[in-house]
């Protein structure tokens, strides 16, 4: 580990936390802006509609975050 951290191939543990919880930040923002953009959607339509559209929508959500580097 001495010789990583030497070679510059680490880094330190404080930037690791605050990428971290910077990420969860931002996919619990996503989640949460979910019922307001897709509410005027949604309205009127039946349960099993609107049960494929959230999980379509947090599949995706999910997804993109999953993807991204850390």
């Amino acid at each position: 580990m001495d010789n990583a951290e030497r070679r510059g191939e680490l880094l330190p543990r404080v930037e690791v936390e605050a990428g971290r919880i910077e990420r969860i930040g931002a996919v619990r923002d996503a989640l949460l802006a979910v019922p307001k953009r897709l509410a005027p959607r949604l309205a009127k339509r039946k349960a099993i509609e609107i049960e494929r559209v959230l999980v379509t929508e947090m599949t995706a959500i999910l997804d993109a975050f999953s993807r991204e580097e850390a």
